[in-house]
Formats: C-alpha cells, structure tokens, sequence
C-alpha cells in the first residue's frame, strides 16, 4: 500500500501513455546489481525508445528489431519467447535478460537520450537476479514486489492526486518513485487487449450510496497492497 493512498483509475488498473514528444518519467538511481529488466509495452511505432539505465545501456526499437544497448552477453524475451522481434500497434511483454549485472543510476522510462517513446507501457520492474533462463509464459497479473525487485511502477496512481503529484509510486520498497514528465495516466489491464477505451483518459472510480437516512458522501478507490 502507498503510504498515502494513491487514487486508482477505474477498471482498478491503468497504463502510462506517452507522446513520444517529450514524455517520460524519471526514476533516477536505482541502484546496482541489476539483471533483468521487463515491461509490458504497446508501442505506436515500429521504431521507438522504452527505456535508459544509466545514459549507456538502454532498450530501444528499431524497424520492429529490438536492441539492448551496452548489455553484456543480453537475452532478450518478447511474449516469452527469445526473440528482438516486436509490433507495433499491439501489446507485449519485455523482458531483457543478463548475468552481467548493470548499474541503473539514472533510470528513465520513455526517454533515451533526447529521443521519447510513443504509446502505453505498464508494470515495469527492474530486478537484481536472472528471472527467466528459457521460454516461459508471460505474466498478465501485476508483479508482485519480491527480494530481488530493485524499482516496481505499476502505474496505477492518479499523477493528479496532490498527495502524490506527478509521481509513479515504486512499489519495490526502495523508495525509487518516478517523476512523470507529460505522461498521462489512461484506463486498462495490465498488458490486455488493447481498445479504444486504452487511448482515452481514465476516470476516477468515484462510489455513491445512498443510506436510508441520507445520502453518504462518495468514496474513492484506494491503491491496493
């Protein structure tokens, strides 16, 4: 649970939507030892930026053809199939894997240099282990935070809510929350199908009663553990 209370979209889940203009958010140093990286992505274009760890090692897109700049000896797993192949216009799981661990000091999700990402991204974790060594079934739940979880951003949260303005919760425990920078929050699962419903923004589940005696005052969705 955040310490107070994020607003959650409706549906209970959201994703972060990015303008490829100048969106992005800042997670700043995450700290050492890491060895995997994973999202679920839904990229507007076939050529496109995901994320930078330190201003060396970054993921990118190009003509579908994904790359793991400056990771040594990287594995690279898209729907849970080694592959670097990925589309447009459709959601995936990503995950980057190496043994040679990767200091992440100045994380940024959605901006690679002076280059921005264009579409949705959720659950994005970064570990200090190996988490997959073969072919394995995609999560479509939210990760759940573990021993070895260095940053956990569901985004989930409401950038709007003043307790948590511009903020993308970490979810790890570290404290590593991501500054938003232009991203919008919008309504949808996590990795699911994607609609029209994905590209709008989301509205704030807001819930009326009305007691015999009078009407009760509205409750919001809090963020879940």
């Amino acid at each position: 649970t955040t310490a107070t209370g994020a607003i959650r979209y409706s549906g209970a889940k959201s994703a972060l939507s990015f303008d490829g203009n100048s969106d992005y958010v800042d997670a700043g140093n995450v700290g050492t030892g890491i060895k995997t990286v994973e999202f679920w992505v839904y990229p507007n274009a076939a050529t496109n930026y995901f994320l930078d760890l330190n201003g060396t090692a970054t993921i990118t897109v190009s003509a579908g053809t994904i790359a793991a700049n400056n990771f040594t000896g990287a594995t690279v797993y898209v729907n849970g199939v080694a592959t670097t192949t990925i589309s447009a216009g459709a959601w995936s799981h990503v995950a980057v894997v190496t043994n040679t661990a990767i200091t992440a000091s100045a994380a940024t999700i959605g901006k690679v240099s002076t280059n921005y990402f264009n579409g949705l991204m959720d659950e994005v974790r970064l570990s200090n282990a190996v988490r997959y060594a073969s072919a394995f079934t995609a999560p479509t739940s939210p990760f759940v935070r573990d021993a070895y979880t260095k940053l956990l951003l569901h985004f989930d949260e409401n950038g709007d809510d003043p307790r948590n303005t511009g903020k993308a919760i970490d979810d790890s425990g570290n404290g590593n929350h991501g500054t938003i920078t232009g991203a919008k929050y919008v309504g949808g699962l996590v990795g699911v199908v994607p609609d029209a419903a994905l590209r709008r923004p989301a509205r704030v589940v807001v819930l009326a009663a009305e007691a015999l005696e009078g009407l009760r005052r509205p409750v919001v969705h809090a963020h879940r553990d």
